[in-house]
């Protein structure tokens, strides 16, 4: 939304993010999803105005569908290529730093005093 309404979009933006979150969501992943439809509105405006000049028509609609249809199709894009390539362990650790929680240390062995190498006093 915040290629469309610049001040208003960010806040939209921010609260369906925090509603995500509280809903069970994941940060990450939303997160990924506003820089990919950041950077596809970008995009989808450039190709609009493109399209536009192209046609001899007026850029305004052109441009504002671009922006609209590319933030929306990069945006969802991203958050699945993110969810795809990192695995879920991995966002749901990221998830838990930047919430608060403590990070799930399952499987986790700390490495023995026996492993670092001695330091002799010389």
């Amino acid at each position: 939304m915040t290629r469309v309404l610049p001040v208003a979009g960010n806040v939209i933006d921010v609260v369906s993010l925090a509603a995500d979150v509280a809903d069970g969501g994941s940060l990450s992943s939303g997160v990924a999803e506003i820089a990919g439809g950041v950077a596809g509105g970008a995009g989808g405006a450039a190709v609009g105005g493109a399209a536009a000049a192209a046609l001899g028509s007026n850029p305004v609609g052109w441009v504002i569908g671009g922006t609209v249809l590319g933030g929306l199709a990069v945006g969802a894009g991203a958050r699945w290529l993110w969810e795809a390539a990192v695995p879920l362990e991995s966002r749901e650790s990221i998830d838990d730093f930047f919430t608060g929680s403590p990070p799930r240390l399952e499987g986790y062995v700390p490495p023995s005093p026996r492993s670092r190498p001695y330091v002799g006093a010389n």
